[in-house]
C-alpha cells in the first residue's frame, strides 16, 4: 500500500515549522498550483514482476473490493499499465472523478469517469527511522510524456495552473500572509468557475480548490508530506475558518466553537460518503462516528493546541454533535 500523503493547511506547516525550525528551507519555496478535483483518490501500483493493484486512499482493491468503479477500470488497462513496470514499484497518483462520485462541481457533470493523474512515486514508502528512497514526479509535461511513450494516453494528466505559482517565504510571517491573501482570491476564482474542466470537457460550474506543489525542494516523499498543501473555497472546506488560506492557526474560545469549526456539513457529508458508502442506514453508525471522530483528530491538532485545547476536553461533544446529524440525517430511513 503506497499511501499517497495527507494535504494539510498551510497553517499547519508554518505550525509545523515553529516547532521544529531546523526544517525550515534555506531558500523560498516555489510553488506551482493544480485544481483540486471533488471525487476519490486513487493509486494504481505496478511492481517489478508487472503486478498490478489497484488502490483507494485508504486501503488496497483486491479480493472484489472497489472504490466506484475504479478498480474496475484499472482491471480493464491492466496490460497496459503493467509496461509501466520496471527496476523499482511505480505507483501512479490521481483523483477517480465524474459523475457519480460526489456532486456539486462541474467535474460530476462530465458523464465517463476520468482518472486525472498528479503524481507519480518510483520506490516504496519507507519505514520508520529508514532512509527516503523515493523519486517523485508531480510536472505535467514529464508525466504526460512518460506515460505517452509506454502507450498510456486514455488517462487525463492535471495541468499546471499558471496563476497559482507563487513563492512563500517561511522566515517571513508577513510575506506568507500576503501570498495567502493572493491565494485566497485565487481559489475564490476557482470555486466560481473550474477552468480545467471547462477548457477540457466544456463544461462550466463550480471547482474545489487547489493543490499547491513545491517545485525547488527535493523531490522525495518526506519533503511533500512536510509542504505541500491545499485550499478549498468555501463551500468544499470541511473546517469552518474565515479563508481558504490562513498563516495563523484559528483559535477556538471554548469546545463549542471548537466543535462548529470541525463537525462541519461538508465533513460529515464527506464521512457519509467515504465511511459508509453513501449509504444513509443507522446501522453503519458507529463506522460513521469513528470515521469522523478520527479525521477531526488528524486535522485538528494544530488549533487544539492553540485553543489550549485536548483531544479529551473536545472528543465527546465532537461525537455528539456528529451523532445528532447523522441521526437527523437518517432520521426518514
Amino acid at each position: 500500500m503506497q499511501k499517497f500523503p495527507e494535504i494539510e493547511g498551510l497553517h499547519q506547516i508554518v505550525k509545523m515549522l515553529d516547532k521544529y525550525p531546523q526544517y525550515t528551507p534555506d531558500k523560498p519555496v516555489v510553488y506551482k498550483g493544480k485544481i483540486k478535483l471533488h471525487g476519490t483518490n486513487g493509486g494504481i501500483v505496478i511492481h517489478p514482476d508487472g503486478k498490478v493493484v489497484a488502490q483507494s486512499r485508504e486501503a488496497e482493491l483486491v479480493n472484489g473490493a472497489d472504490n466506484a468503479g475504479f478498480a474496475k477500470w484499472v482491471a480493464s488497462h491492466e496490460s497496459e499499465f503493467s509496461r509501466l513496470k520496471g527496476e523499482k514499484v511505480v505507483t501512479i497518483f490521481g483523483e477517480w472523478c465524474g459523475q457519480g462520485i460526489q456532486k456539486g462541481c462541474a467535474i460530476h457533470q462530465v458523464t465517463e469517469k476520468q482518472f486525472a493523474v498528479f503524481a507519480i512515486q518510483l520506490g516504496v514508502t519507507a519505514g520508520e527511522g529508514e532512509p527516503d528512497t523515493t523519486t517523485w514526479f508531480v510536472d505535467p509535461s514529464f508525466i504526460s510524456e512518460w506515460l505517452g511513450q509506454h502507450g498510456i494516453i486514455f488517462v487525463k494528466v492535471l495541468p499546471w495552473y499558471a496563476p497559482a505559482e507563487i513563492t512563500l517565504d517561511y522566515s517571513s510571517k508577513e510575506q506568507l500572509r500576503e501570498q495567502a491573501e493572493k491565494i485566497n482570491a485565487l481559489v475564490t476564482e476557482v470555486e466560481k468557475c473550474d477552468p480545467w474542466v471547462k477548457e477540457v470537457f466544456g463544461v462550466e460550474g463550480i471547482g474545489e480548490g487547489i493543490v499547491y506543489y513545491p517545485t525547488n525542494l527535493e523531490y522525495k516523499r518526506s519533503v511533500f508530506s512536510y509542504f505541500l498543501f491545499k485550499a478549498k473555497g468555501d463551500k468544499h472546506k470541511v473546517v469552518a475558518q474565515k479563508t481558504a488560506v490562513q498563516v495563523d492557526p484559528t483559535v477556538a474560545k471554548n469546545i463549542e466553537e471548537f466543535v462548529t469549526l470541525f463537525v462541519t456539513e461538508n465533513r460529515c457529508q464527506q464521512g457519509l460518503d467515504v465511511a459508509c458508502g453513501g449509504q444513509l442506514d443507522r446501522k453503519l453508525t458507529g463506522q460513521f462516528l469513528k470515521w469522523l471522530c478520527s479525521d477531526v483528530l488528524k486535522e485538528s491538532k494544530t488549533e487544539l493546541e492553540a485553543s489550549n485545547l485536548s483531544w479529551d476536553d473536545v472528543k465527546n461533544a465532537v461525537q455528539k454533535a456528529a451523532q445528532k446529524w447523522w441521526l437527523n440525517k437518517t432520521a426518514t430511513i
